[in-house]
């Protein structure tokens, strides 16, 4: 049963798009909060934010993409806003 989200913010997109990767079915929900979406054999600093691989993601049913109105740090800029996103992700 997929019970858990993983949030990988920045950076952490990475290491969070490779455990999810390992975790499969267990796992319910992977959040990218102002994050790049890991592409294997690239880096962080390969590519911009969507690219078009990004971008064909989103038009699938099981990728969606929420737009803040804040900087790269929504954790202190819009802390409510951005725990709502989550909860609603979570599923609570």
């Amino acid at each position: 049963m997929a019970n858990f989200v993983l949030v990988g913010h920045s950076y952490a997109g990475i290491p969070v798009g490779q455990a999810a990767e390992r975790i499969g079915d267990r796992l319910a929900r992977v959040v990218f909060v102002d994050s790049s979406v890991p592409h294997d054999g690239e880096s962080l600093l390969t590519g911009a934010a969507p690219d078009d691989d990004v971008a064909e993601l989103l038009t699938g049913e099981r990728w969606r993409l929420v737009e803040m109105d804040t900087g790269h740090w929504p954790m202190f800029s819009r802390p409510r806003e951005l725990a709502r996103v989550l909860l609603a992700e979570a599923g609570g």
